[in-house]
């Protein structure tokens, strides 16, 4: 039994962006060795790279977090980085005899892997004032869309540039459009732009005009990823009671006015998947909550779910880039990135007792067996219950680490387990002579 190898790359006690719904475009790959993640702790916002493939990061830029905001980045070349930034200011609107919040939009550019910017005033061109600039979408160096709200018509618009930001024209929404919530420059012509509510609207011709495009029932929080203008994949959930929703991956030949479905899903708590991405035509992999990773290698016709890294609890993908076929970079939560190494390995086994609540003296340790495994390694970690839970604590505060060939354990030893107002989580890993 056999896994896609899953990683944390990165870890420490700065956040990344949780509010899939607002930001987009934080993680991004120029290749696959270099790769650019935005973050934040709520205080400073970080701009981290990699220059191996994921191995090590660095901060390469990071700026005051009350002042202005960080909405999305674009990895073009490993050298050549782009972040939409934009703080707010006050003024007093004559004709309506009221203040009104408006935007200073700037285009971020380094041209050496981070270590100079310059920056651009976004705007130049348009005939309106704009607020809100949430969402960047670039092609090249050249063409890029942006979104952002005009209080003078009360309407959402997508802000167009064909010369790297120098001047830039407006195209209105449809009034359906409450919000905007992700966007897509797929070619120099083609825009798709997807809604508060889920609406989903295209335009071929450069934003002239738009088209509502149809969507599966009941689906909510998708993602797309657009391999050509007309071959587009659909990763999301779909509602089946209040909270409960199926994973769900759809397929579209005709630019999303038609969709086949690939994946779907029994019915779960809080399930729906947040991120789709192809490495090609055949390979892609899927991500979503409670930490769901899906991977087809057969161009959707199958999709294998795949064991997430061990140290996960109760996290959520937010966001994956497939570059190539054996490395994805995918944030996690709040503080973690990780990687898909390219490597099969054995599956994590699926521990049945104790699980959580009162355990016994002499609890019995159980778990699943696993083809392929020789041994099993079992480690018990005490954590504070006022802490929060970090994979790092296995390393700090361990109480047993042992190895047995057998899917159990008995704990002879339950003075271990008696530390006052402390809990204890454990982990197990299968084990072989030649693979872990």
């Amino acid at each position: 039994q056999t896994t896609d190898e899953w990683v944390i790359a990165h870890h420490d006690s700065t956040a990344f962006y949780t509010q899939g719904f607002s930001r987009f475009n934080i993680v991004d790959a120029a290749d696959a060795g270099h790769f650019a993640v935005l973050g934040t702790d709520g205080v400073v916002f970080f701009l981290r790279l990699s220059s191996d493939s994921g191995k090590t990061w660095r901060i390469v830029r990071q700026e005051d977090a009350q002042s202005m905001d960080w909405h999305s980045i674009a990895y073009l070349s490993p050298d050549t980085l782009f972040i939409l930034r934009d703080s707010t200011y006050r003024e007093y609107d004559e004709e309506t005899k009221q203040w009104v919040t408006l935007s200073a939009p700037y285009l971020l550019q380094s041209t050496d892997m981070g270590l100079t910017w310059s920056s651009k005033l976004l705007g130049k061109g348009l005939q309106k004032k704009f607020y809100s600039f949430r969402m960047m979408s670039m092609y090249n160096t050249h063409t890029a869309i942006a979104t952002g709200y005009a209080p003078e018509t009360k309407r959402y618009y997508v802000l167009i540039t064909h010369d790297g930001g120098e001047t830039w024209r407006e195209s209105e929404l449809p009034e359906a459009i409450y919000s905007v919530r992700q966007l897509y420059c797929v070619t120099p012509d083609v825009y798709v732009v997807k809604g508060w509510w889920g609406n989903l609207y295209r335009s071929d011709d450069g934003g002239e005009s738009w088209s509502d495009l149809g969507l599966p029932a009941n689906t909510r929080d998708f993602s797309l990823k657009f391999l050509s203008a007309d071959t587009v994949w659909l990763a999301g959930g779909q509602n089946i009671l209040k909270d409960n929703a199926r994973d769900i991956i759809y397929k579209s030949v005709d630019g999303g006015r038609n969709w086949s479905m690939s994946l779907d899903t029994i019915a779960e708590l809080f399930l729906g998947l947040t991120s789709i991405d192809f490495a090609d035509g055949q390979n892609g992999i899927a991500v979503g909550r409670s930490e769901k990773i899906y991977r087809t290698r057969n161009g959707g016709t199958s999709w294998e779910r795949q064991a997430a890294p061990s140290g996960l609890l109760y996290t959520s993908f937010m966001e994956v880039i497939y570059p190539a076929v054996d490395i994805a970079i995918a944030p996690v939560g709040i503080q973690l990135i990780t990687k898909y190494t390219g490597r099969r390995v054995l599956a994590p086994p699926v521990a049945y007792t104790p699980f959580g609540g009162a355990v016994s003296l002499t609890p019995v340790f159980e778990w699943s067996r696993i083809e392929g495994a020789d041994t099993y390694r079992l480690q018990i970690a005490s954590l504070d219950s006022g802490a929060i839970y970090d994979h790092t604590y296995y390393g700090d505060n361990l109480v047993l680490d042992t190895v047995v060939s057998t899917p159990y354990f008995a704990l002879n030893s339950p003075i271990l387990l008696q530390k006052k107002f402390h809990l204890y989580y454990y982990r197990i890993r299968a084990q072989n002579a030649t693979e872990v």
